[in-house]
Protein backbone atom coordinates (compact mmCIF):
# COMPACT_ATOMS: atom_id res chain seq x y z
CA UNK A 1 0.00 0.00 0.00
CA UNK A 2 0.70 3.91 -0.31
CA UNK A 3 -0.16 6.94 1.63
CA UNK A 4 1.43 9.79 -0.08
CA UNK A 5 2.57 11.49 3.08
CA UNK A 6 6.00 12.33 4.56
CA UNK A 7 6.01 11.93 8.29
CA UNK A 8 7.96 12.53 10.84
CA UNK A 9 8.22 11.89 14.82
CA UNK A 10 6.04 13.06 17.32
CA UNK A 11 8.56 14.94 19.94
CA UNK A 12 7.31 15.79 23.62
CA UNK A 13 6.89 19.64 22.09
CA UNK A 14 5.06 18.45 18.46
CA UNK A 15 2.67 16.52 21.04
CA UNK A 16 1.95 19.24 23.39
CA UNK A 17 1.42 21.27 20.42
CA UNK A 18 -1.24 19.02 19.11
CA UNK A 19 -2.97 18.81 22.28
CA UNK A 20 -1.84 15.09 22.99
CA UNK A 21 -1.01 14.04 26.59
CA UNK A 22 2.19 12.35 25.28
CA UNK A 23 4.98 11.68 22.18
CA UNK A 24 2.23 8.97 19.51
CA UNK A 25 1.53 8.50 16.13
CA UNK A 26 3.37 9.90 13.23
CA UNK A 27 3.10 14.10 12.14
CA UNK A 28 2.01 14.57 8.65
CA UNK A 29 5.03 16.82 7.11
CA UNK A 30 4.09 16.77 3.90
CA UNK A 31 1.42 15.41 2.09
CA UNK A 32 1.59 13.85 -2.15
CA UNK A 33 -0.34 15.98 -3.89
CA UNK A 34 -3.16 13.89 -5.97
CA UNK A 35 -1.69 10.98 -3.54
CA UNK A 36 -4.79 8.83 -1.57
CA UNK A 37 -4.28 10.99 1.68
CA UNK A 38 -3.88 13.93 -0.75
CA UNK A 39 -7.75 12.94 -1.90
CA UNK A 40 -8.75 11.38 2.10
CA UNK A 41 -8.20 15.02 3.05
CA UNK A 42 -5.57 14.59 5.06
CA UNK A 43 -3.46 17.28 6.24
CA UNK A 44 0.25 18.76 6.97
CA UNK A 45 -0.32 18.99 10.58
CA UNK A 46 -2.23 15.85 11.43
CA UNK A 47 -0.63 13.05 13.66
CA UNK A 48 -1.74 9.81 12.10
CA UNK A 49 -3.10 7.88 15.30
CA UNK A 50 -4.56 4.84 13.55
CA UNK A 51 -4.69 2.81 10.33
CA UNK A 52 -6.81 0.19 9.27
CA UNK A 53 -7.39 -0.03 13.25
CA UNK A 54 -3.60 -0.42 13.97
CA UNK A 55 -2.60 1.79 16.43
CA UNK A 56 0.30 3.99 15.54
CA UNK A 57 2.81 4.29 18.63
CA UNK A 58 5.33 5.75 17.23
CA UNK A 59 6.05 7.18 13.47
CA UNK A 60 8.78 4.38 12.06
CA UNK A 61 5.32 2.07 12.48
CA UNK A 62 3.56 4.15 9.66
CA UNK A 63 5.19 2.42 6.54
CA UNK A 64 5.37 -0.95 7.87
CA UNK A 65 1.73 -0.74 8.66
CA UNK A 66 0.98 0.79 5.15
CA UNK A 67 3.05 -1.19 3.21
CA UNK A 68 0.92 -4.37 4.63
CA UNK A 69 -2.35 -3.16 3.52
CA UNK A 70 -3.30 -3.80 0.07
CA UNK A 71 -2.80 -1.63 -2.72
CA UNK A 72 -6.01 -0.29 -3.98
CA UNK A 73 -7.64 -1.30 -0.55
CA UNK A 74 -9.60 2.03 1.00
CA UNK A 75 -8.68 1.78 4.69
CA UNK A 76 -9.56 3.70 8.16
CA UNK A 77 -6.99 6.46 9.15
CA UNK A 78 -7.50 8.14 11.83
CA UNK A 79 -5.79 11.42 12.87
CA UNK A 80 -5.99 14.49 15.36
CA UNK A 81 -6.39 17.47 13.82
CA UNK A 82 -7.29 20.80 15.97
CA UNK A 83 -7.49 18.96 19.29
CA UNK A 84 -10.05 16.15 17.69
CA UNK A 85 -9.73 12.64 15.95
CA UNK A 86 -11.29 12.94 12.98
CA UNK A 87 -11.28 9.75 10.79
CA UNK A 88 -10.41 9.65 6.57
Amino acid sequence: GWLGVRIQRVTEELAADAGLEEPTGAMVAGVTEDGPADAAGIRTGDVVLRFDGEVVEESRELPRIVAESMIGEEVPVTVLRDGDEVQR
